[in-house]
């Protein structure tokens, strides 16, 4: 018995987590079909589920090379999650963000 409320309760949380993601692009100029614009045929199976915003930015380390990821976890917009619109990071680069996939 309380196996299934403990089920029930995880099953609950884990549906609400899911519903509430949106899907990013993960890729890099790197990779021509992710330059811009992007080739999306190419990178829709390049996707990762993001509870922040979509995000693409030129990346300094990289020969500032466009990258396209979630917001989740870069420290330099992470409190920039769930928003849209160009944003400086901490970092002073510049980052455009999305709530769409």
């Amino acid at each position: 018995m309380i196996f299934k409320f403990i089920l029930t309760i995880f099953l609950i949380i884990l549906k609400e987590q899911v519903t509430e993601a949106i899907y990013c692009y993960e890729c890099n100029a790197n990779w021509a079909a992710c330059e811009n614009p992007p080739d999306l045929d190419l990178i829709k199976y390049n996707r990762v589920a993001c509870s922040g915003s979509c995000v693409v930015f030129n990346n300094p380390n990289d020969d500032n090379k466009i990258y396209r990821t979630c917001s989740t976890g870069l420290y330099a917009i992470d409190d920039k999650g769930g928003k849209s619109g160009n944003f400086t990071g901490r970092d002073s680069n510049l980052y455009n963000l999305c709530n769409t996939d």
